[in-house]
């Protein structure tokens, strides 16, 4: 009675879902990634953005996250790179009169 109707339903919405996925699911990883580097599951996040890479290599969300990941991951500010590499430089420079 209600089990056989439930199990034929079934079938049919996940193949849909499944179709829908590999349309846009390079779109899906990126914004989990996004999702999982805000929660600081920096590890789920970069596995979700290689995904959504091999997907889609031209995903610039995911490129762009990637690389705003990676510099999270080093300890850099994604937002003032282009001080903290100023400075880092001039730090440098002070150590070679040594």
């Amino acid at each position: 009675g209600k089990n056989d109707m439930s199990d034929s339903a079934s079938p049919g919405s996940s193949s849909h879902t499944v179709t829908w996925n590999k349309e846009h699911g390079d779109v899906i990883q990126a914004k989990l990634a996004e999702i999982h580097t805000l929660s600081e599951n920096y590890t789920d996040a970069l596995e979700c953005y290689h995904v959504a890479i091999s997907m889609n290599p031209q995903n610039g969300l995911a490129i762009q996250g990637l690389e705003r990941l990676e510099k999270i991951m080093r300890g850099v500010d994604p937002d003032e790179e282009m001080d903290e590499d100023g400075e880092i430089e001039d730090e440098d420079g002070g150590q070679e009169y040594y």
